[in-house]
């Protein structure tokens, strides 16, 4: 069993390594639903890490970082 902190910070660790990706791609990689991807971008966007989100046909999200540096 996986405790959630360090599952948040798995989804911030993949973010920063990929400049985009999107929900379904994350769920796959952390083997979880898209739901709970979705869940801890919310819990990383509430601690003050800017994360963007691109809804279109796959939700797409960005970190700071990939904003910054592309």
């Amino acid at each position: 069993m996986y405790h959630p902190t360090s599952r948040v910070l798995t989804v911030l660790e993949l973010l920063q390594a990929r400049p985009s990706i999107t929900g379904p791609e994350l769920a796959a990689r952390l083997e979880m639903d898209v739901r709970t991807v979705r869940r801890y971008i919310t819990h990383l966007q509430d601690v003050g890490i800017p994360i963007e989100a691109n809804r279109s046909n796959l939700t797409m999200w960005r970190s700071w970082r990939a904003i910054l540096w592309h």
